[in-house]
C-alpha cells in the first residue's frame, strides 16, 4: 500500500471531520437556573375594591365591604366629598369623583402632577374656597335636567370657584361635572 495515499486519505477524513464539527449547529443548552429561584415570586398589584353595580337605578349601590356607596345619592356624595377635601386625600377624591372616562384618560404622570399641584399654597387656598362652596350647597336642593342625570347647584360666590357646581349621574353614581 502506498503510504502517500494513506496519508492523504486520513488527512482528508481529518479535515472533513474538523469542517463538520466547526459548522455543525450546537444543541441549545438553557441557561442555568439560580439556586434561589423558588423564592422569587411576582407580587400582584393591589387593586381597588370593586364596586358592585346595581341592576337598576332603584337598587342601592353596594361597596365591596357591604356598606352603601356614598356616591349613590347626592345627599351622601357631597358630605363624602367634603370629608375627602378636609382630609387632604386628593387622590381618593379624584379616583372617586372624577368621571371614570375622564380619570382613565389621565396618564400616571398627569395624576402625579395634579397631586403635586394640589399641595401648592395657591391650590390649597383654592381647595379651601371649594370646601366652603361645597359646604354651602350641602343640604340645598339642586336644579335637575329633564332626565335627572345632571344636578346643578349654586354655591356661595368665592374667588376661584365656579358660579355653578354640577354633578353628573353615571351608572347610578354621582360624579363632579365640568
Amino acid at each position: 500500500m502506498n503510504s502517500g495515499r494513506l496519508l492523504s486519505f486520513f488527512s482528508g477524513i481529518l479535515v472533513s471531520a474538523a469542517v463538520a464539527w466547526w459548522f455543525w449547529p450546537a444543541p441549545y443548552i438553557p441557561p442555568p437556573v439560580p439556586a434561589n429561584s423558588q423564592r422569587i415570586r411576582a407580587v400582584p398589584p393591589t387593586l381597588p375594591k370593586p364596586r358592585i353595580q346595581p341592576p337598576s337605578d332603584v337598587a342601592p349601590v353596594l361597596m365591596a365591604d357591604g356598606g352603601a356607596d356614598p356616591q349613590a345619592d347626592l345627599a351622601t356624595a357631597i358630605p363624602d366629598l367634603i370629608r375627602l377635601v378636609r382630609a387632604g386625600d386628593y387622590l381618593a377624591m379624584e379616583q372617586r369623583y372624577l368621571p371614570p372616562q375622564k380619570f382613565a384618560r389621565l396618564s400616571d404622570g398627569e395624576k402625579a402632577l395634579m397631586l403635586e399641584e394640589m399641595h401648592s399654597p395657591r391650590m390649597q387656598e383654592k381647595m379651601q374656597n371649594s370646601l366652603q362652596a361645597l359646604e354651602s350647597i350641602q343640604g340645598s336642593t339642586p336644579v335637575f335636567n329633564d332626565t335627572g342625570e345632571i344636578a346643578t347647584f349654586t354655591p356661595i360666590a368665592l374667588p376661584g370657584t365656579p358660579a355653578k357646581m354640577t354633578f353628573i349621574r353615571l351608572n347610578g353614581l354621582w360624579y363632579l361635572g365640568d
